[in-house]
């Protein structure tokens, strides 16, 4: 993917080519923590789903390995998950770096993958419902786990890799299902990748629209000050001490002053005047 530049007047707003994030650091690091909060609440509930499915399946463990010490391994795994989500959860919440929350989402969806890709070395070879389930937790990387756009791609491709050397390996699917098989993680990963990219371009769109609306705001404030400033300055002659009016008449400051305060002004001399035009009435200096 090459690299985007927004619709701006600028090239701050351009994203780096292949990750959709912005090329510059403090900007990209703004705009994560803005969404930080709305991202928080998705990442739970893709955490909900997966554990609530991680609980239910467990009943599926149990038809397929009877008892046996799999069936320990497995729920072993499955806690492992838990336990996962609840850090992850946790290191959400809290005020932590943006590489910490990226990281600690990219380890609980990798498991995630993992957990899959082992889930189906216990299922039958002709058991198709497992293949489905992986398609989508693919989609649901994309789609529901808000993330980098490299650190969703990665556990999304490393799942559906494991899932299709499975598929060929293993599993004795009829022809007509394993095209549906592959057909499901080509459009899963299509559709998947192209959603979450446009997803991370259009958010920061909106992102630097709202940077560069609020730069204009304040540069028009800033110009609006700037005027009121303007517009208080009295225009005084350099020579005749007369006073400009906001009709651009000169005018005698005396009558500038009474008309603007409604006060008589009156006449005296201060004493560095008195002295240097009266030096020989040193009186008047007083």
């Amino acid at each position: 993917m090459t690299q985007t530049t927004l619709p701006l007047d600028d090239g701050r707003f351009a994203l780096a080519p292949g990750s959709a994030t912005f090329r510059d650091s403090q900007l990209e690091r703004s705009y994560r923590r803005a969404f930080l909060h709305r991202d928080r609440w998705q990442i739970v509930l893709a955490v909900v789903l997966l554990n609530v499915s991680n609980v239910v399946f467990i009943a599926t463990d149990v038809d397929f390995t009877g008892g046996t010490a799999t069936l320990r391994l497995l729920l072993g795994i499955r806690a492992g998950l838990l336990a996962l989500s609840l850090a992850l959860v946790w290191i959400l919440w809290r005020d932590t770096s943006l590489r910490l929350v990226d990281g600690a989402v990219a380890l609980w969806t990798t498991y995630v993958c993992v957990l899959s890709l082992f889930l189906a070395t216990t299922r039958p070879p002709d058991y198709a419902p497992r293949v489905v389930g992986d398609a989508m937790v693919v989609l649901i990387i994309y789609i529901l786990i808000p993330n980098r756009f490299l650190l969703q791609l990665f556990p999304a491709l490393l799942l559906t890799v494991g899932t299709m050397i499975d598929v060929f390996t293993s599993m004795t699917l009829p022809p007509a299902s394993l095209r549906v098989v592959v057909m499901a993680f080509v459009f899963m990963n299509i559709f998947g990748a192209w959603t979450s990219w446009h997803h991370h371009v259009d958010r920061r769109t909106r992102y630097a629209l709202l940077v560069r609306e609020r730069e204009l705001r304040d540069a028009l404030e800033k110009a609006r000050h700037t005027r009121d400033v303007l517009e208080e300055l009295l225009p005084i002659c350099a020579s005749c001490k007369s006073v400009r009016d906001d009709a651009g008449y000169w005018r005698k400051v005396e009558e500038y002053l009474t008309e603007r305060t409604e006060r008589d002004v009156t006449h005296g001399i201060c004493p560095d005047c008195a002295r240097r035009l009266y030096p020989e009435f040193p009186d008047l200096e007083s």
